[in-house]
């Protein structure tokens, strides 16, 4: 299985420990932080963004710590779902402006 950027044992630490050091720092400074977000907010948001990178490892250990940060299934499931509509529209305009720029002209003729 993949490991984590930030484990000190994963394949860039291994390379470039330097910066893999202090992109771990970087990582958790912004975790640890509680200004405007909590830390269950930022878990779940983490969630739908390692969904949207498809990464099955960052977003099983995201779950895991929502569900430790106090998030619940149902809230794990809520931010997934916000994840496809938003992945849905996205591809909806994508598709559109695709369509009429390449075939748009074509379709006409």
């Amino acid at each position: 299985m993949a490991q984590h950027a930030t484990s000190p044992h994963s394949w860039i630490a291994d390379r470039l420990g330097g910066p893999q050091q202090k992109f771990k720092e970087f990582a958790s400074a912004v975790y640890a932080r509680a200004d405007t977000l909590d830390r269950k907010t930022k878990e779940l948001i983490a969630v739908a963004a390692s969904s949207v990178g498809r990464c099955p490892h960052c977003t099983r250990s995201h779950m895991e710590a929502a569900l430790e940060a106090g998030a619940s299934r149902e809230q794990v499931a809520e931010a997934l779902t916000v994840l496809w509509v938003i992945g849905g529209s996205v591809q909806i305009v994508w598709d559109e402006e695709g369509f009429e720029e390449h075939l748009g002209a074509a379709a006409r003729v």
